[in-house]
């Protein structure tokens, strides 16, 4: 467990899954963020992905819950092509509402 300035985080593995904790010091949870395997993910989180980033590969999705709040972090890899030529680039992790579209800042 580590102190993030007024906040305290606390790291965990359940079932061999990824968590993260963020508590205010007087114990109230803040946000939770647990690994998700990319087959896990919503439908509607899938299919914005699939659409928009035509070419990218899931690298890393977690679910992150705040305030009653289910958002999805994704980060991206593969080949952006542009203008006839192509590279390969690392797109940026979002953090998505369900059901709502990707969009990467």
């Amino acid at each position: 467990m580590g102190a993030e300035g007024e906040r305290l985080e606390a790291d965990f593995d359940v079932s061999r899954t990824d968590h993260k904790a963020l508590y205010q010091p007087n114990g109230k949870l803040l946000a939770w963020k647990c690994d998700v395997r990319a087959g896990a993910l919503p439908p509607a989180v899938s299919k914005a992905i699939r659409t928009q980033y035509k070419g990218y590969k899931i690298d890393d999705a977690e679910k992150v819950t705040r305030d009653k709040t289910e958002l999805y972090q994704i980060e991206l890899d593969g080949t952006l092509t542009t203008s006839g030529s192509s590279s390969t680039k690392k797109a940026k992790s979002s953090t998505t509402p369900i059901g709502g579209n990707a969009v990467l800042p």
